[in-house]
């Protein structure tokens, strides 16, 4: 995971102040087998790891209040 960054060029909204952005790499797998699973196209092509089961990543980001205190639940 990188390190968090000052969102919206450091703009700080009113009552709630900055943002940061927390970004990485979140990594799983699946069961090719699982009937669960079978609505993901091709799988049953996918390379499988010592476990029979497919690995796949994907990229995300979290935008969330530097002070959490300030922060509201919905």
């Amino acid at each position: 995971m990188s390190t968090p960054q000052l969102a919206f060029g450091g703009f700080s909204w009113p009552s709630v102040g900055q943002y940061e952005k927390i970004t990485g790499i979140a990594h799983g797998e699946v069961n090719p087998h699982d009937r669960q699973n079978r609505e993901i196209v091709d799988i049953e092509f996918a390379p499988r790891n010592a476990r029979g089961n497919v690995e796949y990543s994907f990229n995300f980001y979290i935008l969330k209040p530097i002070d959490l205190k300030k922060a509201r639940a919905r």
